[in-house]
């Protein structure tokens, strides 16, 4: 019986499908409208031809990162000053502090705006 069992098996495979692609290969003539790459390529001629590929750049601007580094080190300094007059070690501490991290943000860290 078992002899019976085993031939009356069929192997399971996977055979083979044909099928055909959508879209046309590279270099086809045919003019498919849904040919995201010939779409592509027609709207980048139309930009050239337009002259919006073509970049131009202005004189840069003046930087205003000196000017507001003044206006908070002098804004924070005279705050921080009022708050030395009640406490001057807490107030020496945190004129240090301000200061230093200030700097550091400004000319460290930030980029120039």
């Amino acid at each position: 019986m078992s002899d019976n069992s085993k031939s009356a098996r069929v192997p399971l495979n996977l055979k083979p499908k044909e099928f055909e692609p959508d879209n046309a290969r590279p270099g086809d003539a045919s003019q498919d409208p849904n040919d995201i790459a010939a779409v592509l390529r027609e709207n980048h001629r139309r930009a050239n031809e337009a002259g919006l590929n073509e970049v131009t750049f202005g004189p840069p601007r003046r930087s205003r990162r000196k000017r507001d580094y003044i206006i908070a080190m002098v804004a924070g300094n005279l705050a921080l000053v009022a708050a030395a007059i009640v406490s001057p070690i807490f107030g020496g501490a945190g004129l240090v502090i301000y200061n230093v991290g200030l700097t550091w943000i400004v000319w460290g860290v930030m980029d120039d705006y």
